[in-house]
């Protein structure tokens, strides 16, 4: 069981990871080379999407292995605006030659919870306010738009119900 203090909404998730990795190599002498962290909310990810992560971490150097699912053209940076207190809005990315066409956007990578990977020896280095994994030694496993939804509000209930119902649920791994 993990301390109350882990058990809230205001817990990190590295805080609780580090708190099960302290606990494990101190209370049951288990010492990981390798901690996957499966989030409950990403209930779409696969065994096979941990297995090619998996395989990936253990082909490189790197520290960690992300889930990551393409950025929708609707979602794309370029796309994206901020609103001031009067309701102006701002390119967040502007003086670019930006392409016009949804077809001519750069490819761009979200993280998916779904799958967090790292390597033992990354957790040694970090405190509580840093990710989970290492953003300058990371590689992206490519998940498909089904495999990363993440259930973090009632929308996201509804849409995971309707992908489960609906028989659309197809586990796809692309390394």
């Amino acid at each position: 069981m993990r301390p109350k203090q882990l058990a809230t909404d205001e817990a990190s998730s590295l805080s609780v990871l580090l708190h099960a990795v302290h606990y494990l190599e101190k209370e049951e002498r288990y010492h990981p080379e390798i901690v996957a962290f499966l989030q409950p909310t990403s209930p779409f990810r696969t065994h096979e999407h941990i297995n090619a992560g998996l395989r990936m971490l253990l082909a490189s150097d790197f520290d960690s292995v992300i889930g990551v699912c393409e950025v929708e053209s609707g979602y794309h940076p370029y796309f994206v605006y901020e609103r001031d207190e009067e309701g102006n809005l701002k390119e967040l990315i502007g003086g670019m030659n930006k392409p016009l066409r949804r077809q001519e956007l750069p490819k761009l990578f979200r993280i998916s919870d779904g799958l967090i990977i790292t390597r033992r020896r990354y957790f040694d280095r970090v405190s509580e306010k840093s990710p989970c994994f290492n953003p300058k030694s990371m590689k992206g496993l490519i998940m498909d738009r089904i495999s990363s939804i993440g259930i973090d509000d009632e929308f996201d209930f509804l849409l995971a119900e309707f992908v489960v119902k609906s028989g659309l649920f197809k586990s796809e791994v692309e390394v």
